[in-house]
């Protein structure tokens, strides 16, 4: 499914803002569009993706 409208809304977020946040309901894809927008831009590498839902990533952001 293509969501290049989306991804170059939150493209446009970003010019403004230093973070964007992507909210809906459960199962709609959030997580899907935000790796689909991480993968257009320059350095990917600086993307830092955490799923709260895994104890590994929660404690990374316990101690930063």
């Amino acid at each position: 499914m293509q969501r290049n409208q989306y991804i170059t809304l939150i493209a446009q977020q970003f010019r403004i803002h230093t973070v964007c946040a992507i909210l809906g309901p459960r199962q709609v894809g959030k997580t899907t569009l935000a790796h689909a927008f991480a993968q257009t831009l320059k350095d990917a590498t600086a993307v830092h993706a955490f799923d709260l839902e895994n104890t590994l990533d929660l404690a990374r952001l316990d101690n930063p």
